[in-house]
């Protein structure tokens, strides 16, 4: 009950309110009532609800559930939050992973984001019974960390990448506005891209379509 205490205490001290907590003998609830109170300080009553939903009581912050797999001995939670479960003396560093791919990113750094990418693609993958080569997986992998931090692969994602010529960007979302950009500030496409090439009909400088065949006659 101590704990319970010192918790609640912490939150709402910043409000000046005084806070008298009674366990609920006919139940595992425990009830909260206001000690004497000032009139202004209902305007923060609906402040106070709010934080309830966001009190840690005990455990670890952001761990809502967990779970043992008894099959691969391990323990799956809903939630994550690596710092803190890192930092206990019984985890195992080497084996604890999270499919938060963003956390994984900012705490293990870019390498291993696209190795979870990998991961988490190709389990979704075999999953819905999809057989896929890994190389696929592991070049869009590749290209959304390629540039040192987390690219999505979509308009917004292509917007960040400088380096994508004027009809390639255009192919995959808002072709107008991409076009007219590109007419407004004088972009040049060279048409070296394979996506460029293909939309005005030419073969690709890639592949079989890289080289050239001369005949000695």
């Amino acid at each position: 009950m101590i704990d319970i205490f010192v918790k609640l205490y912490t939150y709402f001290e910043k409000w000046n309110v005084e806070i008298v907590v009674f366990p609920d003998n006919q139940s595992t609830n425990v009830k909260i009532y206001m000690a004497e109170h000032n009139e202004g300080d209902f305007e923060n009553l609906k402040q106070i609800v709010e934080y309830f939903s966001k009190i840690t009581i005990s455990g670890i912050e952001f761990i809502e559930n967990a779970f043992f797999n008894e099959k691969e001995q391990v323990i799956e939670t809903n939630g994550s939050n690596m710092i803190e479960i890192l930092s206990l003396p019984f985890v195992d560093a080497f084996r604890t992973t999270s499919n938060d791919i963003w956390e994984v990113f900012q705490i293990f750094g870019i390498e291993s984001a696209r190795y979870m990418i990998v991961q988490e693609i190709n389990n979704i993958m075999e999953f819905n019974g999809i057989t896929l080569d890994i190389r696929h997986i592991e070049l869009l992998a590749d290209v959304m960390t390629s540039r040192g931090f987390m690219m999505s692969t979509d308009r917004h994602g292509l917007k960040k990448n400088e380096g994508a010529q004027v009809l390639a960007r255009a192919s995959y979302e808002e072709s107008v506005d991409m076009l007219s950009k590109a007419a407004v500030f004088s972009q040049i496409d060279d048409l070296k891209g394979i996506t460029a090439n293909i939309l005005v009909g030419q073969i690709a400088p890639s592949g079989t379509g890289d080289c050239e065949l001369v005949m000695d006659i």
